[in-house]
């Protein structure tokens, strides 16, 4: 068992005790679905299927070897203990989203048991992970419902934490941290509006510190936004449930998303009602010997930012947005001199404007060492680098050169210039001789703005020398 590190924040609650668990199925991005050859990605309905996908008697399941790895390298990354053997097992049950009449998935034998996940809030143990195919699509209309088999059979990884969770923003970022970490890793595209997560939360209040026997279940929730809502509702619902002596129910809810309350859809099932039984078309086999490596984690990357010296919300975009932070760490650690808050912004005006993240190239890292070695202003960067992306085999220098972006940081020359805004300002100078040094601000701009080409800093440090 991992301690837990930091202070934990409490639900708002005085006289009941919150337990949360997530349920987080993340999809992989494997070319292939889990048990078949076709196509695991998006498509018009019922594109991607094959006899096998809608349950015909005869098709039998292939396992696909990528889906395994990815599975293990998520397991590796979160400290847990690696099962010895893959093993499959069936749960069943009747759906029209499910036409075998069972799902293949890991229930006697997971994937990986322990393990921990470390947020702002501390730690959150998990349960177990293990992979399963997912079910197919269904879309309910007035009348009548529609079934799209694309889904059917896709990969996915199950993450299930134990009851620890004490609020909904802790469960929030749990839930985030998790899509972060398959981000990083490259098992999955993340893509919330795609389906590439989805979250069954199980909560349950109570008055006393031990789990009670009942909970909760609130399914398919797919934003972080609407994990906090449907808990915070739940909070409120069993608590004035509590309050009035009644008693909590096991069942099963979902959040409508339109008032941001939960709704009865069914009572839960026990464990015996889906007869899991093991897999017999798919032998226990030894756990492969895969490449397994370590990334940094949401918590240490967010962290590594602010000490860097970016500012909280540059740090969290960095966190959020793996592309954007591969280009800011590459370009960081080629431009020593460069503050991590000045880079930040210059590529947020450039780089990172557009949904097509720019690769660093070296037009894109020679605009940037100008900057580093005070040449040409962060205007100019800015407009430099976005050349830099649009035009192929372009020359910064040579531009800055012929459009005279470049800095001149000729001694003569900038006290040349100093001296004539001085002879068309002579009251400012004045005022400054007299003592009046916020009058330096006022004289710098106007030198800067006549004199584009000239760094800021060297007007700054020849003028206080002119002026005495």
């Amino acid at each position: 068992m991992h301690k837990q590190k930091g202070v934990r924040k409490e639900t708002h609650m005085s006289k009941y005790y919150c337990n949360i668990g997530l349920e987080v199925h993340v999809r992989l991005n494997t070319k292939s679905k889990l048990f078949c050859r076709c196509h695991n990605g998006m498509a018009d309905a019922n594109e991607n299927i094959c006899p096998y996908c809608l349950g015909y008697p005869g098709a039998l399941p292939v396992l696909n070897k990528a889906a395994i790895e990815k599975g293990l390298l998520l397991a590796h990354n979160i400290g847990a203990e690696i099962s010895d053997v893959i093993a499959f097992d069936r749960k069943n049950y009747f759906y029209p989203d499910l036409p075998k009449g069972y799902q293949i998935t890991q229930y006697f034998q997971p994937l990986s048991q322990g393990g921990f996940v470390e947020t702002e809030y501390g730690i959150v143990e998990i349960e177990r992970i293990h992979i399963e195919e997912d079910a197919a699509k269904m879309k309910h209309l007035e009348d009548y419902s529609l079934v799209d088999y694309n889904r059917s059979g896709t990969p996915l990884v199950e993450i299930v934490t134990k009851p620890v969770i004490k609020s909904p923003e802790e469960a929030a970022q749990v839930y985030k941290y998790i899509r972060l970490l398959a981000l990083y890793l490259n098992i999955s595209h993340g893509v919330m509006q795609d389906g590439d997560l989805r979250c069954d939360a199980n909560i349950s209040i109570s008055r006393y510190p031990e789990l009670p026997p009942y909970k909760v279940e609130i399914k398919n929730i797919n934003s972080f936004k609407f994990l906090e809502k449907a808990l915070e509702y739940e909070i409120e619902r069993q608590s004035g449930l509590l309050d009035e002596g009644l008693e909590i129910r096991s069942e099963t809810r979902t959040i409508n998303e339109n008032d941001g309350k939960t709704y009865t859809i069914r009572n839960n099932e026990s464990k015996e009602n889906y007869r899991y039984m093991k897999e017999p078309d798919i032998f226990p086999f030894e756990t492969p010997v895969v490449n397994l490596y370590k990334v940094e984690t949401p918590l240490l990357k967010h962290t590594g930012y602010i000490n860097l010296g970016l500012e909280k919300n540059a740090a969290e975009f960095l966190r959020d947005n793996p592309a954007e932070a591969n280009v800011f760490d590459e370009l960081k650690s080629k431009l020593p001199k460069t503050k991590g808050n000045t880079l930040f912004n210059i590529l947020s005006l450039s780089i990172y404007i557009e949904d097509k993240i720019a690769e660093v190239n070296d037009a894109i890292l020679e605009v940037l060492k100008l900057f580093e070695a005070e040449k040409i202003s962060q205007q100019a960067t800015v407009k430099l680098l976005l050349m830099s992306k649009e035009y192929t085999n372009f020359k910064p220098l040579v531009y800055a050169e012929e459009n005279k972006l470049l800095y001149n940081n000729d001694i003569e020359y900038i006290g040349f210039c100093i001296r004539n805004v001085l002879k068309d300002n002579p009251e400012i100078a004045e005022e400054i001789r007299s003592g009046n040094r916020r009058r330096m601000g006022r004289l710098t701009g106007i030198i800067a703005g006549k004199y584009s080409n000239i760094n800021p800093k060297y007007i700054s440090q020849n003028l206080k020398n002119i002026l005495g």
